[in-house]
C-alpha cells in the first residue's frame, strides 16, 4: 500500500520533527510519511480513523490512537516500530471515538458515540480519571487548551491538567480543571 486508499480524516506531526508526520482513515491504517519522501514510509493496520483520534506523544516516542471501532478502540503504539504497546479498556462504557489527544504525558482525553461521552484517561493506572456520558451528541471534536496561570501558582502537585474543549451534538463544553 503506498498510502490511503480511501477518506483520510486525521493527520499529527511529530512535535520532535519537523518532517515527520501520521494520518489515518477509512481504510483501517496508519500511515507514516516524511515530507522529504513522495510516498508513506510504513502504516499500522486494523485502526479505523473517523475523525481526529490521532496524536503523537509530547516526546514523540508513542501514537495514540482513538477509532471508530468496538474492539481496541483506545490503543497506545511504539512511534520507532509502529508496534502495539497497550489496548486501554478504561472503564465499561463503550464508545465508537472520533477524537482523542494528549492531555500530558500522564493523561489522555477522546470522545465519541454510541455512547455519547467525553472521558479524561489516567495512562499510568489506563482507568478513566473524569468522564462526562449521556450528551446530546456524539463528541465529535477536542482541544487541548494552556495551563491557566493561575491555577499553575497554586498548587503543588506534579502535573497540572490544561483547560479543555470539546463539541457534542450542538454545543461546545469546557472544562477548566482547577486543584483542589
Amino acid at each position: 500500500m503506498d498510502g490511503h486508499k480511501s477518506r483520510v480524516f486525521s493527520a499529527c506531526f511529530n512535535p520532535r520533527s519537523a518532517h515527520e508526520l501520521i494520518s489515518g482513515g477509512w481504510d483501517n491504517t496508519i500511515q507514516f510519511w516524511d515530507t522529504r519522501q513522495p510516498y508513506a514510509l510504513r502504516r499500522i493496520s486494523g485502526v479505523h480513523m473517523c475523525g481526529d483520534g490521532l496524536d503523537i506523544s509530547r516526546n514523540g516516542r508513542e501514537i495514540l490512537s482513538c477509532a471508530w471501532q468496538r474492539e481496541n478502540p483506545i490503543q497506545l503504539w511504539d512511534y520507532g516500530s509502529g508496534k502495539l504497546l497497550a489496548s486501554l479498556e478504561p472503564d465499561s462504557y463503550p464508545s465508537l471515538l472520533y477524537c482523542g489527544k494528549y492531555v500530558s504525558n500522564m493523561f489522555i482525553a477522546c470522545g465519541g458515540t454510541d455512547t455519547n461521552l467525553f472521558r479524561v484517561i489516567d495512562l499510568r493506572s489506563h482507568a478513566t480519571l473524569a468522564m462526562i456520558r449521556n450528551l446530546r451528541g456524539g463528541t465529535y471534536s477536542l482541544d487541548i487548551g494552556p495551563i491557566n496561570p493561575k491555577h499553575a501558582k497554586k498548587t503543588r502537585t506534579i502535573s497540572v491538567v490544561p483547560q479543555l474543549a470539546f463539541c457534542a451534538g450542538k454545543r461546545i463544553f469546557e472544562i477548566d480543571a482547577q486543584p483542589s
